[in-house]
């Protein structure tokens, strides 16, 4: 009984000691499972390219402004911010009529003219007609001015007209050669329609010949077949010959029998005469023989008879095959003749059917031809009118406006030394009429500045860019010498700026390349061409000012990467690892403790400085050694003295 019991309490502790051995497995796997799994790598040592990156804008290297010079109401503005725009491109149209400058000139100019000619009046004297002269070669010197700017205009048309003329020209050149190539096409169908009438293929088309030829070919076959049945069903008529019939079968067969009842009798007769020793014996004998012999020979023809009436039978019967087959050839030899004349009837048809397209075309090309025709007289006419004006050279041009030039101002010098003399000799102060004259010189050259200026009603570009702003609106009024538009000038080139750190700044250089990121619209680079103070902050930063070219254009964004020399650093580990709190910045490297269930990981803070970073690494200081295990991710946020578990760690 004692024995027992023990054995009991022995076997009770066994399993007890097993559920403990397994609860303390499980709730270790358990708690392992329920931990923060993180990577981690080790410290290690390199070098470090810290990478500088910004977002700039893109700016035109130059402005222009664009002002207007005299008080004008806008009609309407033809460009928006952010349009780019070509040299000599209208920005703004503006309402018909005078500005107020000019009218301001136009009025004293005219008043300044009034009091002139009051005080040349008072000498007495008429002056219109050398004035009317001043003024008809003014005007003819105007005229001619007019024509001289559009001298290069004229040189340009007349080459147009030239070009217009040599493209029509290569028109109708082009139509002709079509219009031949169809009346060749048409030829050629006309030879092929002459030639099927002659039953002539050989100057078929291709396509055409093999169709009449395979026709032909059967045409051929079928008269060989029907020839041959010709052929065979005569044959076999005169084999046949002249038909037997059944009388003249049965009237041999009567003959027989009859022949057969003499030989029968002379038998018996000859029996008897033998009997009877009868001298008549031999007689009969001779006579018996002469029957048989008749009567072998009745045999043989009536053996004939039924024999040619039997051979007739099958002849006939061979016959009747042969004239249905004789029929059948007949029948399929017409047949194919048909078939050609059928076949040639729709050949001539597609062929006639091709000559009217070829027709339509060339009355089309026809009316092609008639149209370039009047379209080059036209265009001679136009070149020639061109030539005309064109004749006139620029220099022929500019020395007789100077030579009409010298004249006017003779023609003035003239004028007012006799309107002086005159003056004088009306006792007038010529003091007060050289100040007058002076006076309207000076206006008329301001008239001319001004409406030069408002000439067209419109406010062009005058260099090409990017519009940066336009102010007025349609119906406002703009004072002279305001400013209207800014134009970034995008010939002269394109500028970008980024704001770095001063320690930055220092790890690049003027010529350095940045590499433009993300760009998808073409081809540009950027090269970093100055480094200056930043204004916002002059004491920590610095501005990267870069040149950038290509497919560019004023107010796009720039990503912006340049690389710092490469340095050797001690310390390097990834950026995913650095963290930061109100403490500064650190690290979390992974502490291992031996337990009797296995290691345990702990995430243990270690303070460091960041001294530089590129897209991936950083380069640190700090209580760190290249054989520490740094934390990189975790599945859970984890703070110092956390327990982790590692990746594929138990």
């Amino acid at each position: 009984m004692e024995h027992k019991r023990r054995e009991w309490v022995k076997n009770a502790a066994i399993i007890f000691l097993a559920i403990m051995l397994v609860l303390t497995f499980f709730s270790n796997t358990i708690m392992n499972y329920s931990l923060p799994e993180v990577a981690a790598q080790y410290v290690s040592s390199g070098s470090l390219s810290e990478q500088i990156r910004g977002t700039a804008t893109v700016e035109a290297a130059e402005s222009y402004t664009v002002k207007i010079s005299d008080t004008r109401v806008v009609r309407s503005v033809e460009v928006k911010q952010g349009d780019t725009v070509e040299k000599g491109q209208v920005l703004i149209t503006l309402e018909e009529g005078d500005g107020a400058q000019l009218e301001a000139a136009k009025s004293e100019l005219e008043t300044a003219q009034v009091e002139y000619r009051k005080a040349l009046l008072d000498t007495g004297k008429d002056y219109s007609l050398d004035e009317l002269s001043i003024k008809n070669l003014e005007e003819d010197i105007a005229a001619d001015k007019a024509a001289l700017a559009n001298i290069s205009v004229y040189q340009e048309n007349y080459e147009k007209a030239k070009e217009k003329v040599k493209s029509v020209e290569d028109e109708i050149e082009a139509i002709n050669k079509t219009v031949k190539s169809l009346e060749n096409d048409k030829a050629d169908l006309d030879e092929q329609l002459t030639a099927l009438a002659s039953d002539d293929f050989s100057s078929l088309d291709d396509k055409y010949f093999k169709q009449v030829e395979k026709a032909k070919s059967d045409i051929d076959k079928y008269k060989k077949i029907k020839t041959d049945a010709d052929e065979n069903v005569k044959q076999l008529q005169d084999e046949i010959g002249t038909a037997v019939s059944d009388l003249e079968i049965e009237t041999k067969k009567n003959e027989i029998e009859k022949q057969r009842e003499t030989v029968t009798r002379l038998e018996a007769k000859y029996s008897l005469a033998l009997a009877d020793d009868s001298e008549d014996a031999d007689a009969i004998l001779a006579e018996l023989n002469d029957a048989k012999y008749t009567l072998s020979n009745l045999n043989a023809e009536y053996r004939d008879l039924v024999e040619k009436k039997n051979t007739n039978s099958s002849l006939k019967s061979k016959l009747s095959y042969a004239l249905v087959t004789q029929g059948n050839a007949e029948k399929n030899y017409n047949s194919s003749k048909k078939s050609l004349d059928t076949l040639k009837l729709t050949i001539s048809k597609e062929i006639k059917k091709q000559k009217s397209e070829i027709n339509d075309k060339i009355d089309a090309e026809n009316e092609k031809l008639d149209d370039a025709n009047d379209r080059l007289k036209d265009a001679q006419e136009e070149e020639a009118e061109a030539k005309e004006k064109a004749s006139v050279s620029v220099e022929d041009a500019e020395k007789a406006i100077k030579d009409k030039e010298r004249q006017l101002e003779e023609k003035k010098i003239t004028l007012s030394q006799t309107q002086k003399t005159d003056l004088e000799e009306s006792g007038k102060a010529s003091i007060d009429i050289e100040v007058m004259q002076s006076k309207i010189e000076k206006l008329e050259k301001k008239v001319a500045e001004l409406e030069k200026d408002a000439s067209g009603g419109e406010i062009t570009a005058q260099v090409a860019g990017v519009i940066e702003s336009i102010s007025p609106v349609a119906g406002e009024t703009v004072e002279a010498g305001s400013t209207i538009a800014t134009i970034q000038m995008t010939e002269k080139g394109c500028t970008a700026s980024i704001t770095v750190t001063t320690d930055q700044a220092k790890k690049v250089k003027v010529g350095d390349t940045a590499e433009i990121q993300y760009f998808w619209y073409g081809d540009a680079s950027a090269t970093l061409t100055a480094i200056k103070a930043d204004t916002a902050n002059p004491a920590q930063n610095k501005q990267l000012v870069f040149s950038v070219t290509g497919d560019v254009s004023p107010g796009q964004s720039l990503q912006l990467v340049m690389g710092g020399k490469g340095q050797q650093y001690e310390l390097i580990v990834p950026n995913s690892a650095i963290r930061e709190d109100s403490n500064g910045k650190f690290v979390l490297a992974v502490v291992s403790k031996s337990s009797p269930l296995g290691n345990r990981y702990t995430a243990k803070r270690v303070n460091v400085t960041v001294i530089a970073s590129d897209d991936t690494k950083s380069a640190v200081t700090g209580e760190l050694m290249q054989s520490d295990f740094i934390i990189s991710t975790s599945t859970k946020p984890i703070n110092p003295g956390d327990q982790v578990r590692l990746v594929d760690s138990q």
